[in-house]
């Protein structure tokens, strides 16, 4: 009997910011706002299933939705209980997603003001399209 497979085409169209940092979520939530002026507040962890190894893993994540802007926040923990999020980026700790319309533009301010924020060590942005585990990052 042949596999049939849906395939749908995602839509990856945000801007992805990589965070190392030892806070810890909520903590680095809270130096966020306070940085940049939004409310990211706690939403239903991410759940991810790996069908291969009949696992599931759940990360914590954040979300703010700027209506002015018309800006989606979401802060993503990239690690949880040995699972990772995006395994090809394992030093990353975090993950902050940018969605909308101004996105790409705003991800500059963002890394300069962030920067020089106390308890991140590193930050980098990361193009969403090149990730092997990019379909992770689906969040419904």
């Amino acid at each position: 009997m042949s596999k049939h497979r849906l395939l749908v085409d995602f839509d990856f169209e945000f801007s992805l910011i990589c965070l190392i940092s030892s806070l810890k979520d909520y903590r680095l939530c809270w130096a966020i706002n306070r940085s940049l002026n939004i409310e990211l507040s706690r939403e239903d962890e991410l759940k991810i299933s790996n069908e291969k190894k009949r696992k599931e893993a759940y990360f914590n994540q954040f979300h703010y939705e700027d209506p002015i802007n018309f800006l989606h926040y979401h802060l993503l923990a990239n690690k949880s209980a040995g699972a990772f999020l995006l395994p090809e980026l394992k030093r990353v700790d975090y993950l902050l997603m940018l969605r909308g319309d101004a996105a790409e533009e705003t991800k500059e301010e963002i890394l300069q003001q962030l920067k020089n924020l106390a308890g991140i060590e590193a930050l980098f942005a990361a193009n969403p399209a090149e990730l092997r585990s990019k379909q992770n990052l689906i969040l419904e």
